[in-house]
């Protein structure tokens, strides 16, 4: 069970453009592992251009990930979707100091970090 999280983990990461391996992990032994976990699923393209890996999914890696996004859609309609971020705003925002509390452009940053790191 715990695979297959990771595997859909590392398949929304990746999402529908190509990413380095060095993207899925600064840790090239971690990197290679993630590879061999999705090229055993047959879930990636890879493809090399000079000394760069570059990783993409294929056609049954994007089903997966079409199949992916709609379970959240569905549970977002449902109102089963856990709603952690917006109470832990609120107390981050509660211990800022008053120029950051309503600056809209530490939500955007907040956002980009979340995305990179794959929350």
């Amino acid at each position: 069970m715990r695979e297959v999280v990771r595997l859909l983990a590392w398949v929304e990461k990746i999402g529908e453009r190509e990413a380095s391996l060095t993207e899925l992990s600064r840790n090239s032994r971690k990197a290679r592992e993630i590879l061999g976990l999705l090229e055993k699923y047959d879930l990636v393209r890879v493809r090399r251009k000079g000394r760069v890996y570059l990783i993409s999914l294929n056609e049954r890696g994007l089903e997966l990930l079409s199949l992916l996004r709609r379970a959240e859609e569905l549970l977002k309609a449902a109102g089963a979707a856990p709603a952690v971020w917006p109470p832990a705003q609120q107390a981050a925002q509660q211990s800022l100091p008053s120029f950051a509390a309503d600056n809209p452009w530490l939500a955007i940053l907040a956002e980009r970090g979340r995305a990179r790191v794959g929350v």
